[in-house]
């Protein structure tokens, strides 16, 4: 049970998570739109339905996975400084 958080967590950088988030709402947004534009050329509720259905697992498979170009700026640590205590 220890190993389930390391399958499903995807780490991703402070940049990345920036990319991410713009990336997702010009996806979904613009998705929307196109999928509007089909319900209403074909005149038909269950293609809008379909094609924004198509647009979000496009959208899933562009922003779950932690792929490297998420991954380019990883966050650098310092190095703890030694305090001596004179008592």
């Amino acid at each position: 049970m220890d190993a389930l958080p390391d399958l499903i967590e995807f780490p991703i950088d402070f940049v990345g998570q920036r990319k991410a988030n713009r990336l997702t709402n010009l996806l979904l947004f613009s998705g929307a739109a196109l999928s509007v534009l089909v319900g209403f050329v074909s005149q038909s509720f269950i293609n809008t339905i379909y094609a924004f259905a198509g647009v979000f697992v496009l959208t899933l498979v562009a922003i779950v996975p932690a792929w490297p170009y998420f991954n380019k700026n990883p966050v650098v640590w310092l190095k703890p400084k030694k305090i001596e205590i004179l008592l």
